[in-house]
């Protein structure tokens, strides 16, 4: 069957022989994937017949590479930072969780981390929500240690992906260990900007080579701070949840808002702020907003 998440329709609409679901209601999705996993289980299976390749077909997509190098290594690992405390979900992702968000097109936080050597060792996304404050400078300085043990050990330079809540402890850690060439995504967690304050202190950091950071303030390092778009919100990314839907949610969407819009200088030239939760920064950035 064809799956509507992947960002598209079928070219051959009512012709094509095969199941159509609208993969957009969840409980269609649940049944696609259900029965996507019992086919590609039964596919792994089969021994190639007839000169078949066990390689996907070049350009297939949604079978992203599977983890190696350094990121393969980490599997084999049990020694990664912890909270203290009892939690039902497993505070790190597995590749089934990979599989899903390295395959997305849209950027997103998710995104952001999939494309990073270290994703085994960072700690799944919006999961500083069940930490106490001081628990969770505690485990942040851990795993800020933690992660440049990793990379000094290894040797290899890479990209480091850390929600913006971790940051007060993560720096402090990561200064104790770090020892290799790296770059910062410091991707949002809320809404709180990326302060001079906490810029100064990460670009004390050795080894630092870049930090690309959600909603930066203006930096005084031009030379090593740079805005990194927000991207797709977790609300729709279709990658935090537990049940793994996929990213279609909202690509199909924007895809299908893409092909509707006018050209660009049709366009109205007005800002569009969508109706929000209401919290102190968000209502700092619509009082600026409005004084434009």
């Amino acid at each position: 069957a064809h799956d509507p998440r992947v960002g598209g329709d079928c070219p051959l609409g009512v012709l094509c022989a095969k199941d159509h679901f609208d993969t957009l209601d969840i409980a269609l999705a649940l049944r696609f994937d259900d029965a996507f996993a019992a086919w590609s289980a039964a596919k792994a299976l089969r021994k190639p017949t007839n000169g078949e390749s066990e390689a996907p077909a070049e350009g297939v997509r949604g079978a992203p590479t599977a983890p190696h190098g350094l990121t393969k290594l980490l599997f084999s690992r049990s020694d990664f930072a912890l909270p203290e405390g009892v939690f039902d979900v497993p505070w790190y992702y597995d590749e089934k969780w990979y599989a899903r968000a390295s395959s997305a097109r849209l950027l997103c936080t998710a995104t952001c981390l999939a494309q990073t050597k270290l994703w085994p060792c960072t700690p799944r996304l919006r999961r500083y929500r069940e930490l106490h404050p001081d628990e969770k400078v505690r485990f942040a300085e851990l795993l800020g240690r933690s992660m440049g043990s990793i990379l000094a050990e290894h040797g290899e330079p890479a990209v480091l992906c850390v929600e913006k809540p971790y940051l007060e402890g993560f720096v402090v850690g990561l200064a104790q260990t770090a020892a290799t060439p790296f770059v910062l995504l410091a991707v949002n967690g809320g809404d709180a900007p990326l302060t001079l304050d906490i810029q100064d202190r990460i670009a004390e950091l050795p080894c630092l080579r870049a930090c690309f950071a959600n909603n930066l303030h203006v930096p005084r390092r031009r030379d090593l701070f740079f805005p990194l778009p927000i991207g797709l919100p977790h609300h729709s990314d279709g990658l935090h949840r537990g049940k793994l839907r996929g990213t279609g949610d909202a690509e199909a969407a924007v895809s299908r808002i893409r092909r509707a819009a006018r050209p660009w200088h049709e366009r109205d030239p007005r800002l569009l702020i969508p109706p929000m939760a209401g919290n102190r920064i968000r209502s700092c950035y619509l009082e600026r907003s409005e004084e434009r």
